[in-house]
């Protein structure tokens, strides 16, 4: 069965208690990196094709997060955050006549919440409730047939969710931003230049945007390392 074929309700509120579920964003999943019988280097990643209100709605950059400076990889993202060139781009690139308007993809990751929606330094284990929650808001998104795709399979962690029909190179990906935010974490001058554009000229709210999301708890745990540490590893050769 081809869960894509099935129309998605649009949800006003989130109607599952105790979860902020994002909406099922359709992804393609990649990756990149050697693996042999003896090392595997591979990031894997997925690739989402959402609009510029999406992006708005379901991602953030590091300075809208609370506390977030107490991670160490947050000190190298704020120190090269440069608002004049986030008006410049909009202004005379996005907003401006005559220029072709190609926006490059962005690079995001979902780090951990704790219960104060701060930054936590792991990913937790799903509890109980998680996948009978994440089932009943599939339910009522699609439909019966789609919501029994869920299964305990379909937590990457907690938090975050592959919901897919067996072909797991494309699927929904799902999160609760009461566990994780999604943060970018290339291309934050794009993301805020966009947003200003968007203040100006409703019409870019409709424009598609591409995210690479890449798949930071498999590579914590691959790696045995804290999601800040692993950051700081992607953040020194993305950056």
């Amino acid at each position: 069965m081809n869960i894509f074929g099935k129309k998605k309700l649009t949800l006003k509120q989130n109607i599952i208690p105790d979860h902020l579920f994002i909406e099922p964003l359709v992804y393609a999943k990649t990756s990149f990196g050697i693996k042999t019988e003896t090392k595997d280097e591979t990031v894997k990643s997925y690739l989402l094709g959402i609009s510029a209100t999406q992006m708005k709605k379901n991602f953030k950059v590091v300075e809208d997060i609370s506390s977030i400076h107490e991670w160490p990889f947050s000190k190298l993202m704020q120190r090269k955050f440069d608002k004049q060139k986030v008006t410049m781009m909009s202004r005379d690139y996005l907003l401006s006549n005559g220029y072709l308007k190609y926006f490059p993809p962005l690079t995001a990751v979902c780090i951990p919440m704790n219960r104060n929606h701060l930054p936590d330094d792991a990913y937790s284990d799903t509890t109980d409730n998680e996948i009978p929650a994440l089932k009943n808001y599939i339910f009522q998104c699609f439909d019966a047939e789609t919501a029994n795709f869920v299964n305990n399979q379909s937590a990457i962690a907690s938090g975050i969710y592959d919901i897919h029909d067996g072909e797991q190179l494309s699927g929904y990906l799902v999160w609760d931003e009461h566990k994780v935010s999604a943060v970018i974490i290339d291309g934050q001058h794009r993301y805020k230049a966009l947003l200003e554009a968007m203040n100006i000229n409703k019409d870019f709210q409709r424009c598609r945007v591409t995210v690479n999301l890449i798949d930071l708890v498999s590579l914590c745990r691959k790696n045995d390392c804290k999601p800040a540490s692993v950051l700081s590893d992607l953040l020194a050769f993305v950056n």
